[in-house]
Order: C-alpha cells, then sequence, then structure tokens
C-alpha cells in the first residue's frame, strides 16, 4: 500500500476549520502538525504583541480569547488524529492534565497512521477501505 503524499500546508489549514465539527472520521499527521505550527505562531504573535503594548487586562483577555478559538479547530482535529491511529477521541481529555498531558498527546499525534480501516473510517494516508464497516451500519 503505497502511501498519499502530505497534506500542502494551505490545505490542511482548510480541512482543519472546515471540519471543526467532524469528531468521528480521520485526520492524517500532516494535517495535524500543520495546523499545530500555525496555531502555535498565532500564539506566540499575540503573545508578543500584547507584551509589546503593555496592557495586562486588555492583553490578557485577548490571549483568552485567541485561546478559546483555537481550542474550537484544535480539539477535534486532535480527535481525528487519534482516530488514525486507533486509539478513542476521549484521550483528548489526557490535555487536561498539566505538563504530561499535552507531552503524551503529541507523543500520540507524532505516530503514523493506521494503515488499514478502523472502526473511524478509512485510512486517509494509505487508501485501505477494506475491512471497513460503518459504525452506524452495524
Amino acid at each position: 500500500m503505497d502511501a498519499k503524499p502530505p497534506v500542502p500546508f494551505k490545505e490542511a489549514i482548510l480541512k482543519a476549520i472546515n471540519n471543526f465539527t467532524d469528531y468521528r472520521t480521520r485526520s492524517r499527521r500532516s494535517e495535524f502538525w500543520n495546523w499545530f505550527i500555525l496555531s502555535f505562531l498565532i500564539l506566540f504573535a499575540v503573545i508578543l504583541v500584547v507584551q509589546k503594548v503593555g496592557s495586562n487586562v486588555f492583553g490578557t483577555i485577548i490571549t483568552i480569547i485567541i485561546g478559546l478559538i483555537n481550542l474550537v479547530f484544535t480539539i477535534p482535529l486532535t480527535v481525528r488524529r487519534l482516530h488514525d491511529i486507533g486509539i478513542s477521541g476521549y484521550f483528548v481529555l489526557f490535555g487536561l492534565i498539566p505538563l504530561f498531558g499535552a507531552i503524551f498527546l503529541l507523543v500520540l499525534a507524532a505516530r503514523d497512521s493506521q494503515r488499514e480501516s478502523n472502526i473511524y473510517g478509512y485510512s486517509p494516508k494509505y487508501n485501505s477501505t477494506a475491512g471497513f464497516v460503518s459504525p452506524c451500519l452495524s
């Protein structure tokens, strides 16, 4: 089974934004990491601007708002990434554990996609549809 090439940056970002309500399917590693890099850079830039402006209350509010907006897109993407490696999306709750949880999720997100289909769908990386049975049909 040959793997498809990585998802281009722009396409990965658009997939993360357009699929923010999808908690059932799978997302490739390249989709996750492209979104992660963009999110990190945006939050880093916001924090730098807030520090330069020097407004503590306003800066804190803006940082919290940007962070919450980021979570709206990051949580479902992380759930889909976990599905892609064959793990329940509930593992995203490990992110609530300070430091350890984030590191644990990043290590899981770095794993390669399952080659075969699983209960969350076919492999978007390996074109594998063999053996997939939709949970809705069973």
